[in-house]
């Protein structure tokens, strides 16, 4: 026994010695796998913005620095203005076609006689309908007692508001004991014979005017299309963006006048402006840029659009305003509060979708985790990196 003591120790010793390195190597695993998710951990959060509509409304004041002296200014833009004065006049067949029913009804009617004696009607008596309409015959008549006498009759006025129906009539001339005695029918509506006439009503004028002033703009419009590429060739002519003031505008007829055909005149002042269309939209652009709210910013490579028109335009003294708005869509930049990182440390997948789904700004959500086996973004900050997708802008 003694002689085998030195063996049995060294066994116990080994697996002492083996429960401590092993528990080192769990550790050391452990340490390591900390480690390495420490130092390779990472989440990516793509984020797809929602494009807003963001509408400036500018008024740009523009002059010829060349004719006013002013220096430069940032409040100011530099512009020429281009006018013209054009006359001219056109005639117009597009006239409203009415019926005319301005000559009176007629009709026939009976005239019965249920009284004891003979009752004679001379012409023109007058005969009232139930809707009161009044008739007058056209012709003198006798009506014998227990008898009718049929006889035409004719409308006392004009107008088509007097056409009636298969009606009663009574003879206004009678005494009232006897009228419910004496008394007029007609079995078939009276009528009116009408004519076709053409009439200049009051929209037909105005529908001619606007003609012949559309008209005279381009032809305005052409003018200084002309001059502005001779003059300033270097420069860009404004087509769209004209101020056009009427000095005056008559037609040969009055509203309603019966005419085939009519003539329009007018006279008018066009002005156009002369620059450099790619300053201009920069610097509308500029102005848009400024009146983004905070945290955000123009979406993506967007041309924004614009809409202008001339105010205020004095040719002579070669100032005036450009006014208009310009429209754009803009998105959060990362700089906005919702996208700091610290509000989805520590979070799931569905976590971070449901944590950026409550913000209208954001339409979509994509998360990835690295290494594959992570579940999780990290708990360090830095760790975690939140990308904004270009969001597709539709022109």
């Amino acid at each position: 026994m003694e002689w085998n003591m030195p063996s049995l120790q060294k066994s116990k010793i080994e697996k002492h010695y083996a429960k401590i390195l092993w528990t080192f190597i769990g550790f050391t695993v452990v340490l390591v796998s900390f480690i390495l998710y420490f130092s390779f951990s990472k989440t990516v959060i793509t984020l797809m913005p929602r494009a807003e509509d963001i509408a400036l409304d500018f008024a740009l004041p523009v002059e010829n620095a060349e004719v006013t002296k002013n220096p430069p200014s940032d409040t100011r833009f530099d512009g020429i203005f281009l006018t013209t004065t054009v006359s001219g006049e056109e005639t117009s067949t597009d006239v409203t076609e009415l019926d005319d029913f301005s000559e009176k009804a007629t009709g026939t009617v009976k005239i019965i006689n249920r009284y004891s004696k003979s009752q004679p009607l001379v012409a023109t008596t007058r005969l009232l309908s139930d809707e009161g309409a009044l008739y007058r015959t056209a012709g003198t008549v006798t009506v014998p007692s227990g008898g009718e006498v049929t006889v035409d009759i004719i409308a006392d006025q004009p107008g088509a508001s007097q056409i009636v129906g298969p009606t009663h009539f009574t003879i206004v001339a009678l005494w009232a004991g006897i009228q419910d005695q004496i008394y007029a029918e007609s079995s078939v509506p009276t009528s009116q014979t009408g004519r076709r006439s053409t009439v200049a009503t009051g929209a037909d004028i105005r529908s001619a005017q606007d003609d012949l002033l559309r008209d005279l703009k381009v032809k305005a419009a052409d003018e200084l299309a002309r001059d502005a590429s001779l003059l300033y060739p270097h420069l860009d002519f404004f087509q769209d963006i004209l101020q056009t003031d009427v000095i005056s505008e008559t037609a040969d007829v009055s509203p309603d006048d019966q005419v085939t055909a009519f003539t329009t005149s007018a006279e008018i002042r066009v002005t156009a402006l002369v620059t450099s269309r790619e300053r201009l939209e920069s610097r509308v652009l500029e102005m848009l840029q400024v009146a983004l709210p905070e945290n955000m910013k123009l979406a993506g490579d967007q041309s924004p659009t614009f809409d202008f028109h001339l105010e205020n335009v004095d040719p002579l003294a070669q100032t005036g305003t450009l006014a208009g708005t310009a429209s754009a869509k803009m998105v959060l930049t990362l700089n906005h509060p919702t996208l700091e990182r610290k509000n989805v440390l520590n979070l799931d997948a569905q976590q971070v979708r449901t944590y950026f789904g409550n913000f209208p700004e954001i339409a979509a959500v994509d998360v990835h985790f690295s290494p594959f086996w992570i579940r999780r973004t990290p708990s360090l900050i830095d760790h975690v990196e939140i990308i904004l997708a270009q969001p597709k802008i539709s022109q």
